[in-house]
């Protein structure tokens, strides 16, 4: 996969759920379940570039979650694309989904039973953590699998159970669903759910096409300053080196460089692609065949159209 391709496939256009949308418009208008949010903090969100060890966390509490006080329900984890927060699963702007009232929809429709969403918010100080365990972002993997489960079933009336807990996401958060459905399939999970995911595949860096965005990378002096430069492929590259190449000892943005400059030449850095390759879901199959097999339900959608196949 190349920078610009990877750039591509994170800023894809929102389009997720559209059937489902489509659906829920036409079906019967039933009780109304409601959002609830709250601030969620844990150790494991600590991270080299200062961010506070903590993030808002949207809840979506089901219609009959308050008149049925014995009843426990199925949870969803919801993850979010990059340069997006929680906020997108809760919005009825054109970049967000309406998830309430589709979900109210749905269920007065009789098109799905009952379930709890919840929805963290994982941008942190790059615009996205991509879900993994970094020294510079925070181990995101660890919150999300274990602190943020630990607090919904703590908070809520759950079904604690790997078969009554499942992953979805959009994008970056697509990305997310298949990365942790694979590390924690059948023990923490039981199904997982990707849309439009990036960074799926094999990881590849062209020196001579990609050498502009790698000279944008290497200037940044602090996380303020790549949220200033705007929305360009640089962003992405920064956000996944934080979070797939890692470096305490590599101030001020805490990475590894994927390619390396060599006078007015930028160079492949092998030793790091290899990092970044280790997060590649298509690369990860084979080491989590079991954990994968495990799963009662594993699905990914992506339209033809899409940015992430066309890239």
């Amino acid at each position: 996969m190349s920078t610009r391709s990877l750039a591509l496939r994170l800023f894809a256009p929102v389009t997720l759920l559209l059937t489902a949308t489509l659906i829920a418009s036409a079906g019967a208008v039933g009780q109304s379940g409601r959002i609830v949010t709250d601030t969620v903090s844990a150790a494991s969100l600590a991270n080299l570039l200062g961010a506070p060890a903590q993030t808002r966390v949207s809840i979506y509490l089901p219609p009959s979650y308050d008149t049925s006080p014995r009843s426990r329900y199925p949870v969803v984890y919801m993850l979010h694309g990059f340069l997006a927060t929680d906020l997108m699963w809760t919005s009825a702007r054109p970049d967000g989904v309406d998830v309430g009232a589709l979900m109210d929809s749905l269920i007065a429709a009789g098109e799905t039973r009952e379930m709890i969403l919840v929805m963290p918010d994982a941008s942190g100080p790059l615009g996205g953590s991509f879900y993994t365990n970094s020294i510079t972002t925070g181990h995101w993997e660890d919150f999300i699998s274990r602190d943020l489960i630990s607090y919904a079933d703590a908070k809520f009336r759950t079904l604690a159970m790997p078969e009554s807990r499942g992953l979805a996401g959009h994008s970056m958060g697509g990305y997310g669903a298949l990365y942790l459905g694979m590390r924690h399939g059948g023990t923490t999970y039981g199904a997982m759910y990707a849309m439009s995911a990036c960074c799926t595949g094999q990881f590849t860096f062209d020196p001579a096409r990609d050498g502009a965005v790698w000279d944008s990378v290497a200037s940044f002096t602090s996380a303020a300053a790549v949220a200033r430069s705007g929305h360009g492929p640089w962003h992405g590259v920064v956000a996944v080196s934080a979070a797939f190449a890692p470096d305490s000892n590599k101030p001020p943005l805490f990475f590894d460089l994927a390619e390396e400059r060599h006078g007015t030449r930028w160079i492949a850095n092998d030793s790091v692609l290899t990092r970044w390759n280790m997060y590649s879901p298509l690369l990860m199959m084979s080491r989590y065949r079991t954990n994968l097999l495990r799963m009662r339900a594993i699905q990914f959608d992506i339209g033809l159209q899409d940015e992430a196949v066309t890239a």
